[in-house]
């Protein structure tokens, strides 16, 4: 959410948008206000009443998508019912996306310092460049930032992580991220995924062949 932010204020992108942004074509979405698209990789479901335990959802056509709750990939131009509960909404994830997930800690510098899951949705090549400042002040205003750029390759099963661009002070040069391919058996839902490839990371580039 943090790195969506940030393209709001530097590459003039929207944080929530309908769907017509970005299937402009396709007919099926003109009319549908119940859906919206988050960030570049995500598009949400959300439920407005109280009782409702089934909602009927569109996958648009030209992306297969992947259910985050529960790994499942379907395939686009697809009417699939999804069951709702209190404890969460429908959210799917484009197939060819990055998602970094930070481990939740006691304040933001602890979170930022803690291993970072990174999870692929594959089928396509994919993605993700990674936000980060000191979380406080103005001081991004005068470049006081950083950027990671993550490149997932389908074809090699490989992920390309790139020298860290930028600075600011108190910035984080290593780190340690657990990179998951998301199915229906690893890699969905909100808790930590079971199985992972370790990556240490030292702030320069590194190419990584997934298991």
């Amino acid at each position: 959410i943090y790195s969506s932010a940030s393209d709001v204020v530097f590459e003039g992108r929207t944080f929530m948008r309908s769907l017509l942004f970005d299937y402009q074509k396709n007919e099926k979405v003109h009319d549908i206000d119940s859906q919206y698209l988050l960030g570049l990789n995500m598009m949400v479901c959300p439920i407005t009443d109280s009782g409702i335990k089934q909602v009927k959802t569109y996958l648009p056509e030209g992306d297969d998508w992947f259910d985050f709750w529960s790994g499942k990939q379907f395939t686009g131009n697809t009417d699939i019912l999804i069951e709702t509960t209190i404890d969460n909404i429908p959210l799917f994830i484009k197939s060819g996306s990055i998602i970094p997930f930070a481990t939740i800690g006691n304040n933001t510098s602890d979170s930022l310092k803690a291993p970072m899951e990174l999870r692929i949705y594959p089928g396509k090549d994919a993605s993700f460049s990674l936000y980060e400042d000191n979380n406080d002040g103005h001081e991004y205003l005068n470049n006081k930032f950083t950027n990671i750029k993550f490149d997932y390759s389908e074809k090699d099963k490989t992920l390309t992580i790139g020298n860290i661009e930028g600075s600011y002070e108190g910035m984080i040069n290593e780190r340690l991220f657990k990179v998951v391919i998301v199915s229906d058996k690893n890699g969905y839902g909100l808790k930590p995924s079971e199985i992972c490839q370790d990556v240490y990371y030292k702030g320069k580039k590194i190419k990584i062949k997934l298991l």
